[in-house]
């Protein structure tokens, strides 16, 4: 699991939204000054769908010098609820298709994305194309990208095939099998994606871990 995994409790007893402001603290709990937060799946502004067992997100961390955060601090500043949202953050995975339509490893050439709902009700989610450093075990998502353009519905025990975003394209013909990256499904409510989102953190340093 990554260090920069935060996960999330829901007591809400339904599927919501949070809004998560989020602090990133040293050893001694005080908070880093400068230290830029940034999430994967958009905890920190209100797009992230977590279900009622629970979710997560990935943080990185930009403009911090190496090794000073040792912790978050999560406050939650907003929670809409998503009553009719019924499935679980697993239930559909991705799988990264070439352009024969065959099935690939994300770190190898691909230009669409086969979408499965394994749950009994439709899922509406986006797919996240991340890029991590080379540092293990101190890993960090060092960029982000829409994998695909919007959010997608997919049918539950079904199926769907979908291009991927050009920038997505072009990456993945930049780093082909010279980078760590991933491709992660998550739902999410049916507003506008972030552009890409890149950090720069310093060579083979990175944040000793996090918490809630």
């Amino acid at each position: 699991m990554l260090e920069q995994q935060l996960l999330i409790t829901n007591n809400t007893g339904t599927a919501a939204a949070p809004t998560l402001r989020i602090t990133a603290l040293d050893s001694e709990g005080e908070e880093v000054e400068g230290a830029a937060v940034r999430t994967a799946f958009g905890s920190d502004v209100g797009r992230l769908i977590v279900p009622s067992s629970g979710g997560e997100d990935v943080l990185a961390f930009d403009g911090i010098p190496p090794l000073i955060v040792a912790k978050v601090k999560v406050t939650v500043v907003h929670v809409q609820p998503t009553p009719d949202v019924s499935v679980e953050a697993d239930d559909v995975t991705a799988v990264p298709l070439n352009e024969e339509s065959q099935p690939v490893e994300c770190r190898d050439l691909f230009s669409l994305v086969k979408l499965t709902n394994h749950g009994k009700h439709e899922a509406r989610v986006r797919v996240a194309y991340l890029l991590y450093t080379e540092d293990e075990p101190r890993q960090q998502a060092y960029k982000v990208i829409p994998a695909v353009q919007s959010l997608v519905t997919v049918p539950a025990h079904g199926s769907i095939t979908v291009p991927i975003t050009k920038e997505t394209k072009d990456t993945n013909r930049q780093i082909e099998r010279t980078v760590p990256v991933s491709m992660e499904v998550y739902l999410s409510l049916a507003q506008p994606a972030d552009s890409s989102v890149t950090v720069t953190p310093s060579p083979g340093v990175l944040p000793s871990g996090v918490t809630e």
